[in-house]
């Protein structure tokens, strides 16, 4: 049953797992911020501990149980996601990990100091200049697959290609269709899993699609990136961007500097770019609402579960590269075998 009905295994997998780390985790991942400020709102200074704590929970979830105090384990979830995702884009601190997470970090750590401070309303507004940030990886993953997945560029436009291109589009579509109703109607019909002529308008036109979204999404070009050619460049002094695909109409070249959305020695940066999009019918809508809402059902039963058991047993520091760590016989939410793509 369902729109992937007798689709090879290989794409089922795909759209299952990459729907559950990347939609149904990464909505999950805001709701333990939004309680936290509800928490906060409703205690006093002397009895924050709970707000502070649903705050740790959504770093925690971000990061998930593998990525080692040095973030460079085997991590499952968005933070590993975004690590992955700046070697394509060009878009690594210097240190070569994602931009993305160095900043995210830093913001979870103001957080949870305004939290610990009572400053309730502070922390709120840290929740709004954390959701874009968290949206660039999805909006890469989409950007890598169009191209993947377009039968007319050297990808190889596999089925598993293309169900990945899906599960990265429908995270973020929710929020690209508030921004631009046209620019969504381009991504769905050229990403959209079964549509009847992959990526029919060609990937360049994907990129073009989200990048006229990216001023309402709260990034930028910079901030995206662009697609490098020959492969994962994790820190370079000089690459090449696929013809089409570099950040808001840039050369062809990039490098460290152009690539950085983030200084270490500075701070957050702000920057920006976009491009492309696959299939869709509207009649479509309504499945792909159900398959999310699904999604986040059943891993919101199992996040609940960890989450009590992180309440009972663990407290998580944000403010510092610590991840949670499964010990004993802790089944994590990230721990089962999955390969990222």
């Amino acid at each position: 049953m369902g729109f992937a009905a007798g689709a090879a295994d290989s794409a089922r997998r795909e759209i299952a797992i990459k729907g559950v780390q990347y939609q149904a985790v990464w909505m999950y991942v805001l709701h333990e911020l939004e309680d936290a400020v509800a928490d906060c709102r409703a205690a006093n200074l002397a009895q924050n501990d709970a707000g502070v704590h649903a705050w740790d929970e959504g770093w925690a979830f971000y990061a998930g149980s593998l990525e080692g105090p040095s973030s460079r384990g085997n991590g499952q979830l968005l933070h590993a996601l975004a690590d992955k995702r700046c070697r394509d884009f060009g878009t690594c601190t210097l240190g070569g990990q994602s931009s993305v997470n160095a900043r995210l970090l830093a913001l979870f750590s103001s957080g949870e100091r305004s939290l610990a401070n009572g400053q309730c309303e502070q922390a709120a507004q840290i929740i709004s200049q954390i959701q874009p940030l968290m949206t660039i990886p999805l909006v890469q993953g989409a950007l890598r697959y169009a191209y993947k997945a377009d039968p007319e560029a050297p990808g190889s436009g596999t089925a598993k290609e293309r169900a990945e291109g899906w599960a990265f589009a429908a995270a973020v579509l929710p929020q690209v269709a508030r921004a631009s109703p046209a620019a969504a109607d381009v991504i769905r019909r050229n990403l959209e899993f079964n549509a009847t002529t992959p990526v029919v308008d060609g990937y360049l036109a994907v990129f073009r699609a989200f990048q006229s979204t990216y001023p309402s999404l709260g990034i930028t070009c910079k901030d995206v990136g662009g697609l490098v050619l020959d492969g994962p460049v994790p820190t370079s002094s000089a690459w090449s961007y696929l013809p089409g695909t570099a950040p808001c109409g840039q050369s062809m070249s990039g490098g460290a500097a152009d690539g950085l959305g983030w200084d270490p020695q500075v701070g957050p940066a702000s920057t920006g770019t976009t491009d492309k999009a696959e299939q869709g019918d509207t009649h479509t809508n309504a499945l792909w609402a159900l398959l999310v809402l699904n999604l986040a059902l059943t891993a919101g039963l199992l996040l609940h579960r960890a989450s009590i058991w992180l309440r009972g047993h663990h407290r998580v520091k944000s403010g510092h590269k610590h991840m949670p760590v499964a010990n004993g016989g802790m089944v994590s939410v990230n721990s089962c075998n999955i390969e990222l793509e």
